[in-house]
């Protein structure tokens, strides 16, 4: 396997875990499961939001706390039975296009909320730790803003 795309969703709400952010306290579990050694890209994902969006197509759950590792589907993957796999999916193309301008608005209040507390110190000193730096913060949710206006764009909706 060349690469690992993996969705981690988190007991956090929706506006805490908006698109291509890390969301706080997520730092350790980076670092834990070293998903920043390579070969690995990671999305996180709030639970009260599908695990899919507009980047995010036919994600496939393999392990959750209420019912821990679903063996049947690393079977599947072991043996490459793909095709056999329960995907989580939207409805329509409706839908999609629902979920990306209801992301659009909270990755636009979120990289508002950063903007404004960029400089402050208390905020800077919350937001360093474990190789990350309020740079980054900043750079992540530019990042995410900016992927979801041009997904916004290809579908042809308005931007907030």
């Amino acid at each position: 396997m060349d690469a690992l795309e993996v969705v981690l969703v988190l007991n956090l709400p929706p506006e805490e875990v908006t698109w291509g952010s890390q969301p706080p306290g997520t730092a350790w579990l980076v670092d834990f499961l070293e998903l920043d050694k390579g070969g690995v890209v990671y999305w996180w994902r709030s639970h009260r939001d599908p695990a899919w969006n507009h980047h995010i197509r036919e994600p496939v759950r393999f392990w959750s706390v209420e019912e821990g590792t679903d063996q049947s589907v690393l079977d599947a993957l072991r043996d490459r039975r793909v095709g056999s796999l329960r995907r989580e999916a939207p409805g329509s193309d409706q839908e999609i296009r629902a979920r990306t301008a209801e992301e659009l608005e909270a990755a636009l209040a979120h990289l508002r909320a950063v903007h404004r507390s960029y400089w402050d110190r208390a905020w800077r000193r919350a937001h360093r730790g474990v190789g990350r730096y309020p740079e980054h913060h900043l750079w992540e949710a530019v990042e995410g803003y900016l992927e979801l206006l041009d997904a916004g764009d290809e579908d042809g909706d308005a931007h907030p």
